[in-house]
């Protein structure tokens, strides 16, 4: 009623309705940027988790084709390579041994030791600088 509501109806669905152009048209620019306002370390995170990405991919000798930092950078375009097709933050490589082995329909383990080992270094990046992680559940 303080609203001039009789009922919490309209807000609940004005609210689910914005979450859902904020997932699928924004892919969530939106939660990031209220995200980033409400905790200053939440940039700072994504940074240093696709750091991480990078900094291992790069030393596991796998091409490195792109980073982009926030959703807000994919939607623009501004992100580099393969990693802003996606819309959101993020680091894309390219395992040419996965690659094969996939097609060919035998992954053997050290392809996978070695893909594991870039994709958990973002989370392995925070939790050193951080103490945890609160990224990693999109890799």
């Amino acid at each position: 009623k303080a609203l001039g509501l009789d009922s919490p109806q309209p807000l609940f669905l004005a609210t689910a309705g914005l979450a859902a152009v904020d997932t699928f048209a924004l892919k969530g620019a939106l939660a990031e940027t209220l995200a980033s306002a409400a905790d200053n370390t939440y940039s700072e995170r994504i940074v240093r988790h696709e750091a991480g990405h990078l900094l291992l991919a790069y030393l596991c000798g796998l091409p490195v084709q792109g980073c982009v930092l926030s959703a807000r950078e994919a939607l623009a375009g501004e992100g580099s390579g393969a990693a802003s097709l996606n819309g959101a933050a993020g680091t894309a490589f390219f395992d040419p041994e996965l690659n094969a082995a996939a097609r060919r329909g035998r992954i053997t383990r050290s392809v996978i030791d070695r893909y594991c080992i870039v994709v958990m270094g973002g989370i392995a990046a925070e939790a050193v600088s951080y103490g945890s992680a609160e990224g990693g559940k999109d890799d």
